[in-house]
């Protein structure tokens, strides 16, 4: 008997956990890439006249260019149109990421971000062999390396530096933040690996059961031992068979209700932990947030300040009479800790900052460190997540052993004489 029920628990754990368990690092790595490839690609220049100009040779350098999709030459090859330039894209073998609609412009001034809520969808994520057309006139970003043939510039892969393509609609300005915020999966478990684990884990059991259940003696007038070694190891199996929807089952599945709520929150923290790190990649060291003011530059070559204020605020201030937009945490006790505002932004005579000309760079406003903010919203992710898995895996183990019990039932209700 305990060799049947070591084997129906070692098939239930590879198919129901080891195998959706490593699709679920697989897509968790998938989206942190792209997450770090976007942030790393907002710190490339952008192509334009005055940039190329200064290069020489076959390989000009590593690009960012927000563009319109002008056509599509061939298999793989297309030519993306700029204010100032067309350039072609070699797509063979890459993958585009596509964001989900967002017709919004950017937040009103002083308007809180956390109100203006992006999309919880995931983007697309396709081969470009897979795409068979689209229409012109569709925004993309591209980054990556850059060359010079024929007189033409060309986005190329390289062996170890691939392009990233990203189509997207609604104002360039919002497309990281809209990246950063919705590329990451909504659970982790469902994956593609996932289905077909499950139908796998299943059909394994069921036929386990169907098969130990053929050396049950249902003649005896009650269970013996033999018997009963037999049946234990059948209702495990028969039971655990059925884990694909025995979440959904009475009591547990007010359980998952919870379990969803709080993956739910342990994902928007992540999200906002991501966002309130996003002005730091200008920013070369943490100590650096401990100073009244902070001057770099972006890219392009333009100023990009960050200046600390105490609370609570000035309202003679002109950084607070700019209505500068403001990226809130959810986490009230720790924003309430926080003795400093930080404004991220470029120098600007008359309102101290303003809007950077680069699409990807912020003027933002963050009531706190965002570095402590954002390692608070970090933990506080990691402490909902596993509460969130206490929850699915209590409803889990409660219908588990209330539809053994069940099972085991129905089998003593069989027997002759009963």
């Amino acid at each position: 008997m305990i060799i049947y029920i070591f084997l129906i628990f070692l098939i239930a754990f590879v198919f129901y956990g080891i195998i959706p368990g490593v699709g679920a690092f697989l897509i968790r790595a998938q989206w942190f890439g792209f997450r770090k490839r976007l942030t790393s690609a907002s710190l490339l220049p952008i192509a334009n006249n005055s940039a190329l100009n200064t290069k020489k040779g076959r390989y000009v350098g590593k690009f960012r260019l927000f563009g319109t999709l002008e056509a599509i030459q061939g298999n793989n090859l297309v030519w993306i149109a700029s204010q100032d330039f067309s350039v072609a894209a070699d797509l063979t073998k890459t993958s585009i990421y596509m964001l989900s609609s967002y017709p919004y412009e950017l937040p009103q001034e002083g308007k809180d971000q956390s109100e203006f809520n992006f999309p919880d969808e995931q983007p697309s994520y396709i081969p470009w062999e897979k795409i068979f057309s689209l229409p012109s006139g569709i925004q993309v970003f591209i980054s990556g390396p850059l060359f010079m043939e024929d007189g033409r510039l060309h986005f190329k892969n390289q062996p170890n530096d691939p392009l990233l393509v990203v189509i997207y609609d609604g104002n360039k300005e919002l497309l990281l933040e809209r990246s950063i915020w919705s590329a990451r999966q909504k659970n982790e478990y469902l994956n593609q690996f996932t289905p077909i684990s499950l139908v796998c884990g299943s059909l394994s059991l069921l036929l386990i059961a169907f098969l130990l259940s053929r050396l049950i003696d249902f003649s005896l007038p009650a269970l013996h031992y033999a018997s009963l070694s037999f049946s234990i190891p059948t209702l495990l199996a028969l039971t655990l068979s059925l884990f694909p929807i025995l979440y959904l089952l009475p009591p547990g599945v007010f359980l998952y209700f919870l379990y969803r709520h709080f993956w739910k929150r342990a994902r928007y923290l992540r999200a906002e932990r991501d966002l309130l790190k996003l002005p730091l990649r200008y920013i070369n060291e943490k100590n650096t947030l401990e100073k009244s003011e902070y001057i770099n530059s972006l890219p392009d070559g333009e100023k990009y300040l960050m200046i600390r204020k105490t609370k609570p605020p000035n309202q003679n201030d002109p950084l607070f009479r700019a209505h500068i937009p403001k990226r809130s945490c959810s986490l009230k006790k720790e924003v309430d800790k926080e003795a400093y505002f930080y404004f991220f932004g470029s120098p600007d005579i008359s309102s101290a900052l303003k809007k950077p000309s680069d699409p990807m760079g912020e003027l933002i406003s963050i009531p706190g460190n965002p570095y402590t903010l954002a390692k608070a919203c970090q933990k506080k992710a990691i402490k909902v997540g596993l509460l969130s898995a206490f929850f699915i895996f209590s409803g889990l183990l409660l219908n588990l052993i209330l539809l053994f019990f069940a099972f085991l039932r129905i089998l003593i209700y069989l027997q002759p004489g009963y």
